[in-house]
């Protein structure tokens, strides 16, 4: 399974929702694109959260996956003017 992604996660939640849940660990690849390094924000504005919950929804629901690949883009950051 492949997922686009722009923000980074910590490979540690995943290993600790794993065990918690009781659903088995899927290895996890990183493709970092357009130059961004990975590193997961921090703060009330982080997105890393939300990746990790889409990598572990996935464990979640296809418990037969081989694989999760995670296609990593920089955070963007939309802003709205009045």
């Amino acid at each position: 399974m492949g997922l686009l992604q722009f923000d980074g996660y910590y490979a540690s939640d995943i290993q600790a929702y794993a065990a918690a849940a009781g659903v088995a660990k899927v290895p996890l690849q990183k493709v970092l694109i357009d130059g961004y390094d990975g590193t997961p924000t921090t703060g009330p504005d982080s997105g890393n959260i939300e990746v990790s919950l889409d990598i572990e929804m996935a464990m979640s629901m296809a418990p037969g996956l081989s694989q999760i690949i995670v296609f990593e883009g920089a955070p963007m950051a939309f802003k709205t003017t009045s």
